[in-house]
């Protein structure tokens, strides 16, 4: 019997990039925050790792009926992706704090999460 692809109809990791931020410490950087949050499809999260996380919604170009239409010369992050850091079979949710708005993230800050310094 072969082994069943665990990516079958599973297109999550395809459909936004994800790149690690600075935290924030001072206000200009939490201004940096707002901006980030203020265009469409962007989110901003703090991961379990406490590391500060850009997240771009944007499907990859070459996912074609739900599947990959690159996946002969996808790139090497792609092939390096396991099953075992899925999210698909993960417990829980990948991320501590999710900002999906520029309300959210203002509404952390103001309950005193975190306080930017001058």
């Amino acid at each position: 019997m072969k082994n069943k692809n665990p990516c079958e109809g599973c297109t999550k990791c395809c459909e936004y990039i994800c790149i690690e931020i600075d935290k924030p410490e001072n206000k200009e950087d939490y201004d940096e925050i707002k901006w980030y949050l203020l265009h469409r499809d962007v989110w901003v999260f703090i991961d379990n790792d406490n590391s500060w996380n850009i997240q771009f919604n944007t499907k990859c170009m070459k996912l074609q009926d739900g599947k990959c239409g690159y996946y002969e010369q996808r790139p090497h992050i792609c092939r390096a992706h396991s099953a075992d850091e899925c999210e698909k079979y993960g417990e829980g949710d990948s991320f501590k704090v999710l900002f999906k708005s520029l309300e959210e993230f203002e509404k952390w800050v103001e309950d005193g999460s975190i306080i930017p310094k001058d």
